[in-house]
This record gives C-alpha cells, structure tokens and sequence, in this order.
C-alpha cells in the first residue's frame, strides 16, 4: 500500500479540504471533509478531488439558486431551510393552507412537490368513497372493512416478500445482504394507492437506510423523483 497522502488544507476548484473525514468508500478509498465558497459542507473521495471530477458541493451546477418569494403549485418559499438534505438546499415553504413545510430546490422546480400534502390529500378525498370509480353501493360497511383489511395485510406481506425476493434480499443502496430488510413504496402508501401492490414500485432497503430516507423526506407522501434524488446522493459520498 502507498503511503497515504494528507489533502488537508488543499484547494480543489472551489473546495478546500477540511481533513479525514475518517470514513471510507466501498473501495476504500479515504472519503474527506470539504467546505465549498458557497459555504456549504461535503464529504469527497481523493479520487474525484485530484481527478477534478468534482470542483464544488453543488452550487457550480446551479442547485444554490435564491427561490425566496417564488411560488411553486401552492407552495411559496419564504427563506432557506437551516437543515439541508444531503449536499442539496432544503427551503422553508408557506402552503396555501396555512401549514409549513421543507423542499428541495430539484422537488420544487420539476413541480414534483406543490403543497405540503394537503394538494394530494384532497385529490385522494375527492376520488375516494362514493365518488371512487370502484364503489360498489351493494357492499354494507362490514363488507367494505373486511376488504380493506385484506388488502392491507395479506397483500401487502405478499409484496414485500416478492420485492425482496427480486432484490435478492439486498439493500438498494448499501448492499447490506440479509438482516433487517424493508420493503419501501418508492410512489407512497398514501398518495398513490393504485401502486400500492406493484412490484414495479417497489425496493428493498435495510433498516439504517430506510429510516434515513424518511428522516429527511418525511413519511406517507413520498415520491419515485426523491428516492432517484436520495440514491444520487448516497453515491457521491460512497464514490
């Protein structure tokens, strides 16, 4: 093995590197802590540093844009968020209906998040009950629960084994092979419950990657788009 070199201190394009961050990739590879002009923290392998591969946290590709007083769907943006998510802006947002919530600029500005769940949720009200387009009026109401509860529990244990057993039980984004395992939604329980039994739709986390992902999207009204965004993002720092 080589003898390791100490990149502290050292400017690479906009990035200064703070140090060993002390983590390693999958290859090996030391992983360092990085602090860009912008003012923005990120972690960097020595390899994508010294090749110029990456030059900035992210700002140079134009994620650091000011949306303060734009408004996306009815959301309108009010100031930064202080926690970002991942190397990405998160901001704060005012929805119509009075609530706050965080976006990134990617969810804001491809309209994939345009309320703080309140534009789906009335969607899903407006096409559930008797305005659904499978309402059967001749059903009683314990006919409907007993339904409900079948499709909720035996269908949904035989898509989270047949999701796993295609991704031969082995989380999407760690590798981790066996343990603890998820079956996650990637279009959400709620919000889109005609995917909900569609193997398509489907991926298998372990436990530490599945909490991660909700702990900075949030739960029940997640989308395909911040999966693609969260999978991105864990592949920078692992490279």
């Amino acid at each position: 093995m080589g003898k390791k070199v100490d990149l502290t201190g050292q400017r690479f394009g906009m990035l200064v590197v703070l140090g060993d961050s002390g983590g390693r990739n999958s290859a090996g590879a030391i992983v360092w802590d990085c602090i860009c002009d912008c003012g923005e923290k990120s972690k960097v392998t020595t390899g994508n540093l010294t090749s110029g591969q990456i030059k900035s946290c992210g700002c140079r590709k134009g994620r650091h844009v000011d949306l303060v007083g734009q408004k996306f769907g009815r959301l309108t943006v009010i100031a930064v968020a202080e926690k970002t998510v991942r190397l990405r802006v998160s901001w704060e947002c005012l929805c119509e209906c009075g609530a706050r919530t965080q976006a990134t600029t990617n969810a804001l500005t491809t309209g994939n998040t345009r309320s703080c769940g309140c534009f789906k949720l009335d969607i899903l009200v407006s096409m559930s009950g008797e305005n659904s387009q499978n309402y059967n009026p001749n059903l009683t109401d314990e006919e409907r629960l007993s339904r409900r509860y079948q499709l909720c529990g035996v269908n949904a244990k035989k898509w989270s084994k047949q999701t796993m057993e295609r991704d031969n039980y082995t989380c999407q984004i760690c590798n981790q092979h066996g343990g603890k395992l998820n079956a996650h939604h990637l279009n959400g329980w709620n919000a889109f419950p005609e995917q909900r039994f569609d193997l398509d739709n489907g991926v298998t986390l372990c436990t530490d990657c599945h909490k991660e992902f909700h702990s900075e999207y949030g739960y029940g009204d997640n989308t395909r788009e911040q999966f693609d965004e969260y999978a991105a993002s864990k592949t920078l720092v692992l490279n």
